[in-house]
C-alpha cells in the first residue's frame, strides 16, 4: 500500500486523498491547550525567534501562522472514508506521565484518532520508544489490539552524537531489541535500514513492514511489489502508477 508522505496543510491532505492513496501521513504536534496540529517541526518562528509549539495555545499559533495552521481534526474529517490515517507522533509527554500511560499526551492524541476513524483505519508511528510503549499499553488495556503501532528505526532524533550512533548500531544489528522492548506491532524503517536488516526481521517475525521515504522508481517497484506492507513516499501519484 501507499502512504502520502508529510502533506504540509489541509489542501495537501485533500489532494493526497483524492489521488486514491491508501494512507495519508499526518505529522502531529500538540499545542499547550491540547489541540493537535499538523506540523513536522516542534517550533515556529515569531519574527526571528523560535517558539515551541507546545508553549503556544492553538489561538496563539493561529495568530503567528494565520493561513498555515491545520488541526488534526480537520485532516481526519477530510480523509473521511477516502484514505486511512498514518499518524506520526512528533509530540512527547512530560517524563512523569509515562508511569501512567493513559495520561500521556500521545495516548490522548491516539484516542482522538481512534474515536474519529476507528482502529482499522489508522496506524500510529513514533521514533520515541516511550511513546510507542505508552500507546501499546493503552491499546492492550482498552481493547484496541488491532491498532498497529510502530517504532521508527533509522530516525535521527535530537540527542548527543554518541547516543544517536549507539541507537543506530542497535537498530541495525539487533532491530528486534528496541521493537520488543516497546511492544511494537509494526516495523517502521527507513529504506536503507529496511534493506539491510529490518525487512528480514519483520518477515521472520511475521510483522507488517512500513518503509520510508521511498521516491526512486526502482526502489518503489521493489518495495511495493515484494517487500513492504506500506510504503511512505513523496511521490504518491508515481507510486500508484508503478504499483
Amino acid at each position: 500500500m501507499v502512504s502520502a508522505h508529510r502533506p504540509a496543510d489541509l489542501e495537501a491532505v485533500r489532494a493526497a486523498a483524492a489521488l486514491g492513496v491508501d494512507f495519508v501521513e499526518l505529522d502531529v504536534q500538540r499545542c499547550r491547550d491540547g489541540v493537535l496540529v499538523l506540523a513536522h517541526d516542534a517550533w515556529v518562528l515569531d519574527g526571528r525567534r523560535r517558539v515551541l509549539l507546545s508553549d503556544l495555545t492553538h489561538a496563539e499559533l493561529v495568530r503567528l501562522r494565520p493561513r498555515s495552521t491545520t488541526t488534526v481534526a480537520e485532516c481526519l474529517e477530510v480523509l473521511g472514508g477516502r484514505a486511512r490515517a498514518h499518524v506520526d507522533l512528533k509530540l512527547t509527554s512530560p517524563p512523569e506521565l509515562y508511569a501512567r500511560p493513559a495520561d500521556t499526551w500521545e495516548v490522548a492524541a491516539v484516542r482522538q484518532v481512534v474515536e474519529a476513524v476507528g482502529d482499522g483505519r489508522a496506524v500510529i508511528t513514533s521514533d520515541v520508544p516511550a511513546s510507542v510503549r505508552a500507546v501499546r499499553a493503552w491499546a492492550r488495556a482498552h481493547g484496541h489490539e488491532d491498532l498497529l503501532v510502530g517504532l521508527s528505526l533509522g530516525a535521527d532524533p535530537p540527542a548527543p552524537l554518541w547516543r544517536r550512533g549507539l541507537r543506530l548500531a542497535v537498530e541495525l544489528l539487533a532491530p528486534g531489541r528496541p521493537l520488543r522492548a516497546c511492544d511494537a506491532t509494526l516495523v517502521v524503517a527507513n529504506k536503507a535500514l529496511a534493506r539491510l536488516t529490518a525487512a528480514r526481521w519483520a518477515r521472520r517475525h511475521d510483522l507488517p513492514l512500513l518503509v520510508w521515504t521511498v521516491d526512486d522508481d526502482r526502489e518503489l517497484v521493489r518495495w511495493l511489489r515484494s517487500g513492504a506492507w506500506l510504503v511512505a513516499t513523496n511521490r504518491p501519484a508515481r507510486a500508484l502508477a508503478l504499483r
